[in-house]
Parts: C-alpha cells; structure tokens; sequence
C-alpha cells in the first residue's frame, strides 16, 4: 500500500505540473499540495518506515483516499485543458476610505505587537535568549496582543494589495513600494509575536505567489533576475525558520522512533504517518466535525450542539497531516468527501484567478498555504482565511463591487476577443 501512495502522489505531482503547462503558474493547487507531501512520503519511507515500527497499509490507504479527493476535487473546477491564463491583469476596486481605516487598524496593532514582543522578551524565563523567551511567553503567558492578533488579517490585505501593485500590475512608484515595505515589516512584527516558523512559511508562499506571478509578464532576461530573488526569499525563509529553531532549542532532539539525535526538518516531513498510526488512527468520528467546520465548528461546539466524544490525546509538538481533522471527525468517508469538498473551492478560486486575476488572486495567495502545509497539517479550515474574506468584502461597501463587476464583465470581452483574433492567426 506505501508504494501505491507513492505512485499516486507521483502521479499528482505530474499533473500538476501539467496544470502548469497550461496555466504558467508553478504554485497552482495540485502541485504545491503534490510536492511537499511526495517529499513527506520518500522521507516516512527512508527514516520511519522501518526497524522497530511498521506503519500499517490502513494508514496509508486512508492518505492515499485523502490525496486522491482533493486532486479529483481540484481537477473537476480547475479543468486544466480550457484554463488560459489571464493576458492583461485587472486593476484593483476598492473604498479607500475603508482601506486607510484598515491601515490604521493595522499601524495600532503593530505597536501592542511591539509591546507585546518586548514583554516576552524582558520575561528572562531562558535568562538572555530573547526568542525562546518570546516563545514560551506567547504559549504559556499571554497567548495574544490583544488588538495585535487581530489586526494580523488587516496587514495581511494590505500587504496583499501593495503585491498585487507592485508585482502584478507592476506599479513601481516609490509611494507604492514604500507602503509594501511598510505592510512587510508590519507583517514580519506579526509574526515576531509567536515566533512561529509556519507563520515564516505562510508570509514567504504569499509573497512569492505574487513574485511568480509578476515573472511571467516579463523579458528573458528579467525572469532570470526575479527568479533569483525569489530563490534568495525561498533560502532566506528556509534560514529564518531554521534560526528559530536552533534559538528555540528544538534545531536537533533525540526521535523517540528511530532512537538517534535528528533535525527538526526530518520529524516535520516524514513523522505525520508514525503519528497517525499511533495516535489517531482507533479515533475515527470523534470530534464530529468541530475541525472540518473551522469556525463554524468551534461555535456550534460552544453553542453545545457538537461534542466530542472524548479528547484525543496526542503528544505535543507532533504533527499528523491533513487527513488527521478530517479522520477524527468522519472517519475514512470524511477524508474523501472534506478534501473532495475542499479540492473543489480551492480549485474554483484558483481558475478564477487565472483567467481573471484581481481579488481572485488576492484570495488563492492566501488559500495556497492550505495547500502546501497540508503535509504536516489540516489548515482549510483557517479562520484568518473567512476573516479575510470578510475584510476584503467590507471594501466594497460603497457600490464599488458593483463598478468592479461590470468593468470585469467589459474586460472579459476583450479578453475571449483577442483569444478569437489570435486563433485565427
């Protein structure tokens, strides 16, 4: 059966890069949600799946129905073989009086963010390690900034904006480029708060969404160079959440599986099969949906109309991959029909935004960190994706939808125009 997985995840990660011979986008769906779990898949095999602790074929049948679903999902709504991408980018509409209020929601929240970091630092628990001080002050303190935690989706939509300017539509301005640098510097202070290396991983995919995206409009010559820099952020991110480690003591531990001294990156790939085997697996319809509803399910939990039938007690610090939610909710049927589901919307959103760009691209940059974590977690369900939906909607309080939607509609009709002319060619 671990064969098998691996031949079908081989199998995605082939049609995704099929997608991307279509589409021109190397961060579509299938291949960024393909790609880190193949690499999940061949270091379970090479480190875990062995000597004392065989992981058993339910295991990966149950991953293999989750792989499956989603690129099924996706490949319904993506249709690959009619997704062309968009030739010329729409601009972006939006209040811009509510847009300063979001700024300034999101200047005031980086200073408590500031204050907050300083708090955790002074704390002194690790005597003079700042970031391990933070760190643990953020998870056993104070978990949150008060208006800082909150103002993290303001200062994600605007960072998102001043991408989309200034790598998109390629408005180089020094207004606009100083208000990208502003929202990035606020969104690294964000981040500062938890000191948390997936928070690392979500801000770079965002930004080298919008990078790679902005590539494709150019020369030879300038792909060359923006390729490189996105290579310098990719390696920067890398070094950033390997610092983090290595301050936070947790750069290289004793495996309790394979008995020797590790990095961190080994577990973090390869452990989430040993884990759900163990763990998770005797715990089929548990939660009854709380994880799979987000939000939704944390409300009607608190509401007292989902409750679980008992904790599940896994280890701290472990990861369990996409399929862990989703299982504990619904057993193997809910792993098909949660990421069907999901391989649908995510998909829906992607072709949206290859053929007509805008705020349907402002929202895939954000979903596809879903996607490429789901080797070491279920984050479809991310609450800071429906806040930011929610956010961004409140841009268009005063009629402005309206106006974007037409403009769209009389944009489309040069777009499959051209198209025409150019098939005839």
């Amino acid at each position: 059966m671990k064969y098998f997985l691996l031949f079908i995840v081989c199998f995605a990660a082939l049609y995704g890069y099929y997608v991307y011979t279509k589409t021109k986008d190397l961060l579509n769906p299938i291949l960024t949600f393909s790609l880190p779990i193949l690499l999940s898949v061949v270091v379970n095999l090479i480190f875990y799946d062995r000597g004392s602790y065989d992981i058993s074929p339910r295991t990966y049948g149950v991953y293999l129905l989750g792989v499956a679903a989603f690129v099924c999902g996706c490949a319904v709504t993506i249709r690959p073989s009619s997704a062309k991408r968009v030739l010329q980018p729409v601009k972006l509409n939006y209040n811009s009086l509510v847009f300063n209020g979001y700024k300034l929601i999101a200047a005031i929240g980086t200073v408590f963010s500031i204050f907050y970091i300083f708090k955790g630092a002074a704390s002194g628990v690790f005597g003079t390690n700042v970031i391990r001080n933070i760190r643990w002050y953020s998870l056993y303190v104070e978990q949150n900034s008060f208006i800082g935690k909150y103002s993290i989706v303001f200062i994600e939509i605007g960072f998102c904006i001043y991408a989309y300017k200034v790598c998109v539509l390629e408005h180089r301005d020094r207004k606009t480029k100083c208000w990208l640098l502003l929202f990035a510097i606020e969104y690294i202070v964000a981040i500062m708060t938890t000191m948390a290396r997936t928070a690392i991983l979500q801000f770079a995919v965002e930004t080298a969404y919008f990078f790679m995206w902005g590539i494709q409009n150019k020369h030879r010559r300038r792909k060359r160079n923006s390729r490189f820099k996105i290579a310098i952020l990719a390696a920067a991110a890398l070094y950033a959440m390997q610092f983090l480690a290595i301050r936070t003591e947790k750069a290289f531990y004793l495996d309790d599986i394979t008995g020797k001294t590790t990095n961190w990156l080994i577990p973090y790939l390869g452990k989430q099969f040993y884990i759900f085997d163990r763990f998770i697996l005797p715990h089929a319809w548990v939660t009854r949906g709380i994880n799979s509803f987000g939000f939704l399910g944390r409300v009607l939990q608190k509401l007292g109309i989902l409750i679980p039938k008992y904790p599940i007690r896994i280890p701290g610090g472990q990861v369990a991959s996409f399929i862990t939610d989703p299982y504990t909710d619904f057993g193997a049927v809910g792993v098909i029909m949660v990421m069907l589901i999901n391989g649908i919307v995510i998909g829906y959103i992607y072709r949206h935004a290859v053929k007509y760009s805008g705020w349907w691209l402002m929202f895939y940059s954000v979903c596809v960190y879903s996607c490429v974590i789901s080797f070491y977690a279920f984050q479809f369900a991310m609450s800071s994706q429906l806040y930011f939906a929610v956010a961004a909607l409140l841009l268009f309080v005063d009629g402005k939808l309206h106006l974007h939607v037409r403009d769209l509609s009389e944009w489309r009709k040069s777009q499959i125009k051209y198209l025409s002319y150019k098939s005839y060619q």
